[in-house]
């Protein structure tokens, strides 16, 4: 007997088509990024985020937090972007222990250039878009944004057993000691 179509089918179908769309939007977007404008998606964004910020830097745990990304991804970022000379990592003014990001000099001409390119990049990627569908489908992403930070699928499901919260294994070829070693530079590279 054929399966009749919901509203929450329908509504399961539209949702995943969404989601498909945004992560195949995305991965264009790094894909045409870095072809056009000679940089990674995610170097042209920490570029961006820390030109807010050229004179005094932002504190790394504050950059996390702005670009929503994890700590151990933007720790690889930061150090392919310092070896490239575009930003450096100093101590906080008060406190030692908190790792200040900042752009270097180049890393500023760097933004200047791209800045400038990224321009034409976005004008051309939305010039058959009218602005006021643009201007709803940023309040559309803010909102699925909103909607992504607050799921908490332990809390929606049925009661039930939970399944155990072990620690996690080292990886393949890395030794049980330098897991904790490991989880600790993470956390001095603030």
């Amino acid at each position: 007997m054929p399966h009749e179509p919901t509203r929450d089918d329908a509504d399961h179908e539209l949702n995943n088509r969404l989601f498909f769309r945004l992560v195949q939007a995305a991965n264009i977007y790094h894909r045409q990024a870095t072809r056009e404008l000679s940089i990674s998606a995610i170097q042209g964004v920490v570029l961006g985020a820390l030109s807010r910020y050229r004179d005094e830097g932002i504190a790394f745990s504050a950059l996390v937090e702005y670009l929503a990304v994890s700590r151990q991804n933007l720790d690889a970022v930061l150090k392919r972007m310092e070896r490239q000379g575009l930003v450096e990592r100093i101590e906080g003014p008060t406190d030692r222990r908190i790792r200040i990001v900042r752009l270097t000099s180049a890393g500023a001409v760097a933004w200047d250039d791209l800045s400038a390119r990224t321009v034409e990049f976005y004008k051309l990627a939305t010039e058959t878009i009218p602005v006021d569908a643009r201007a709803a489908f940023v309040e559309v992403l803010v909102q699925v944004s909103r909607g992504l930070k607050s799921i908490r699928l332990d809390s929606a499901r049925k009661p039930g057993p939970r399944p155990k919260q072990g620690r996690r294994r080292p990886h393949a070829g890395q030794g049980a000691t330098d897991a904790p070693r490991q989880a600790r530079g993470a956390e001095a590279g603030d």
